[in-house]
């Protein structure tokens, strides 16, 4: 096996270069050198390659009160992930309790419905980043 790659390490991954680059947060994000993202094949890919797979991190954000539902939830968790690339999962929480844990690529890894069928298979977060961001209300 692979030791895990340092900052400076460069990969080979179907083709494009990528290299892994630590976040303040502390998570790891996989950043191809030609400027584009990288996909999950290519992270599970680069995972397979090394000794062990990157701590994946969830950011936190809480709505306003007066914020709810999941088409809501799904907006501000895509317009975090434009905000933050480093960012690979996100937890939504709505003022009442209900929360939604969505991935980059849009995909649920988990809920606050007790009764829901996820994926299996699918990469999910092992910790909390510590970053919490929390929505207010705006003046009428």
């Amino acid at each position: 096996m692979n030791a895990m790659p340092n900052a400076e390490t460069t990969l080979q991954i179907y083709g494009r270069p990528f290299r892994l680059e630590h976040l303040p947060s502390g998570a790891q994000a996989l950043v191809a050198c030609d400027g584009g993202e990288a996909t999950e094949e290519q992270w599970r890919e680069f995972c397979r390659r090394c000794a062990s797979p990157p701590v994946h991190t969830y950011d936190t954000i809480k709505l306003a009160s007066g914020e709810y539902g999941n088409l809501l939830m799904r907006q501000v968790a895509d317009e975090y992930f434009r905000a933050n690339p480093g960012c690979r999962f996100v937890l939504v929480h709505e003022h009442g309790g209900w929360f939604l844990g969505y991935r980059r690529d849009g995909s649920i890894w988990t809920t606050a419905n007790d009764a829901a069928v996820l994926h299996k298979g699918q990469p999910f977060p092992t910790r909390f980043s510590g970053t919490t961001v929390r929505r207010t209300e705006k003046p009428a």
